[in-house]
């Protein structure tokens, strides 16, 4: 619950315009000051990708977070895989592998932040699809059934240049 109690934080500095304080114990008292009072608020964005384990402490802080956008996208274990740390050391062919709990994916977002990077059904398609991986696309591909992950980072990219906003 650490994790969600420093992004909550983070996030409450962002809306209120502050900056996150961190005392360090070098900080000036007018270098305090200056830090608290440094003007309108800022968008800061985060999402948050944990396993669905409800009973755990970091999972209910996440549910009950204000700066939660929507509910999260879950995906089932069956549904999903994911990228292994040791990918670099393997061959290509072993860089997904199958994931052994449902996970949940949450977005944590400021007002702006959620305004500027809208978290929308179209983007929870492409993360989806994302999260499919090539080898389950071409598992169900060759099962008979239509898909469209093949290039999964494509598609987000094209999501995002849709929606982005001018400053």
């Amino acid at each position: 619950s650490m994790m969600a109690t420093h992004c909550e934080s983070l996030l409450e500095a962002a809306e209120q315009g502050k900056p996150a304080k961190y005392d360090d114990g070098n900080t000036s008292k007018a270098e305090d000051k200056k830090q608290r009072h440094c003007g309108k608020p800022r968008s800061l964005s985060f999402c948050v990708v944990v396993p669905v384990w409800k009973e755990c402490k970091f999972y209910g802080a996440l549910m009950r977070s204000a700066f939660r956008r929507g509910e999260p996208i879950v995906l089932s274990a069956e549904h999903h895989v994911y990228v292994d740390g040791a990918q670099h050391a393997r061959p290509s062919s072993e860089r997904e592998r199958p994931s052994s709990y449902d996970t949940a994916i949450f977005f944590l977002q400021t007002k702006r932040a959620s305004d500027r990077w809208p978290c929308g059904e179209e983007q929870r398609v492409a993360i989806r699809q994302a999260f499919a991986g090539d080898s389950l696309a071409k598992a169900k591909s060759s099962a008979g059934a239509s898909s469209t992950v093949g290039e999964p980072q494509l598609q987000w990219s094209r999501v995002y240049k849709k929606k982005k906003v001018k400053k």
